[in-house]
């Protein structure tokens, strides 16, 4: 599968670390300063988007999984004014701790953190909010249904 990695601006910055994989990912760091980690570990189904805009940062820690059509946005990459024209949507990092499970077509939207041990179910859309470590999150917008749960590649 082919990837599509458009970067616009400057001092912009993609690390993928060592055992990573990305299969037709689509990728795009435009304006100054945005940086995507991918650290040890990361594997990306089909059809993976990243949109890092306006400055901002995605962190992706070990061992994370990422099922096909998954989304990360930091920007809603337009502008919500409010009454007086003052700009009310600003963009926001997005981080996503260690070993992390994403289903079929999650979206995580910007100011997102997620914690070490979680699973997102799918078609799930993950928003800024409370998420704890090591539990299944579902829905639209993502709510707790487990806790205290792990999980591993094999079956």
């Amino acid at each position: 599968m082919n990837s599509q990695i458009v970067i616009r601006g400057c001092n912009n910055s993609i690390t993928l670390k060592e055992d990573g994989l990305i299969r037709g990912a689509d990728i795009l760091l435009s304006e100054d300063g945005n940086s995507v980690i991918c650290k040890r570990g990361f594997n990306a189904g089909l059809r993976f988007v990243i949109q890092c805009l306006e400055g901002k940062k995605i962190v992706i820690d070990e061992d994370c999984m990422f099922s096909t059509d998954c989304e990360i946005w930091t920007s809603d990459a337009h502008s919500i004014l409010d009454d007086k024209g003052n700009r009310i949507n600003k963009a926001q990092d997005v981080t996503v701790g260690k070993h992390v499970w994403f289903g079929k077509h999650v979206v995580v939207m910007k100011g997102t953190e997620i914690p070490d041990g979680c699973m997102i179910g799918h078609s799930s859309l993950c928003t800024k909010g409370q998420y704890e470590a090591n539990c299944v999150y579902v829905g639209n917008p993502a709510r707790k249904v487990k806790e205290k749960i792990t999980w591993e590649e094999p079956r």
